[in-house]
């Protein structure tokens, strides 16, 4: 699972921080999306994007879901291939659905995670990757 948060500020030559936040789970594990959006209505969230990033899902389809019982729920299940294209969608300012979203990438690891965010909204993107002792994060680089 990962989550992206805009960093603070402006770095040199309008570059900025993206920076994201993973979880690594080991086993499949299911949860009621109805539950969830219950959950998540009683602490007052509004709104989540959920977006399961699968390439065993046949390329083009994406599979939707909607739920509202106390949150707004949109989940998306699509190939990284669909979702760098959904990204990259002129219509969708990518920084405010962002605010509200999650990130599953099921059998993928960093350089999937990397090449799938390269380009957001067609500007470019750098990762690399950061680490303090008690956590695990990945820096991304936003260039305007």
């Amino acid at each position: 699972m990962l989550v992206l948060t805009r960093g603070g500020g402006m770095m040199k030559d309008n570059i900025n921080n993206m920076i994201g936040k993973m979880a690594v789970i080991k086993e499949l594990r299911s949860v009621s999306i109805n539950e969830v959006s219950k959950a998540l209505g009683v602490f007052k969230i509004e709104k989540l994007n959920i977006f399961s990033i699968n390439n065993e899902v046949e390329l083009g389809l994406i599979n939707h879901y909607a739920v509202n019982n106390g949150c707004k729920i949109n989940y998306m299940e699509l190939s990284s291939e669909s979702f760098k294209k959904y990204i990259n969608t002129p219509r969708l300012d990518f920084l405010e659905y962002n605010r509200h979203s999650f990130y599953i990438v099921r059998n993928g690891n960093y350089i999937n995670i990397k090449n799938m965010f390269e380009t957001i909204n067609g500007h470019s993107v750098h990762i690399g990757r950061w680490r303090e002792r008690t956590k695990s994060s990945c820096i991304k680089s936003f260039r305007f």
